[in-house]
């Protein structure tokens, strides 16, 4: 899983799938504040704005990515989806600890 914080969103977007070589779908009227993208079922992409980067928008795109987890898993205990999660936010915090990036 990679983090990646950014001004714009969209255009952030857009140069991973120009990388990937698939076409980008706008989805989005106006500049999102986070997103999640699957690279395939074991590469995934955070995308977080900053300055409006908040705990409610970290734990939605978090979700995100343990949903695709489950369904490409099978993923059916509640143990080890909460263990997931408690991994995804240990390695964000990690990476928000060591970039110095402001959580509001």
């Amino acid at each position: 899983m990679t983090f990646i914080i950014t001004e714009n969103v969209r255009v952030c977007a857009k140069n991973l799938y120009k990388k990937w070589k698939v076409v980008y779908e706008e989805k989005y009227k106006d500049d999102p504040r986070a997103l999640m993208i699957a690279q395939d079922s074991n590469t995934f992409f955070i995308i977080y704005k900053q300055p409006t980067l908040t705990y409610g928008v970290i734990a939605h795109e978090i979700y995100h990515v343990v949903e695709e987890c489950i369904k490409h898993y099978s993923m059916t205990g509640s143990e080890e989806i909460a263990m997931l999660i408690e991994y995804m936010h240990d390695e964000l915090y990690k990476f928000i600890n060591k970039k110095k990036v402001f959580v509001k």
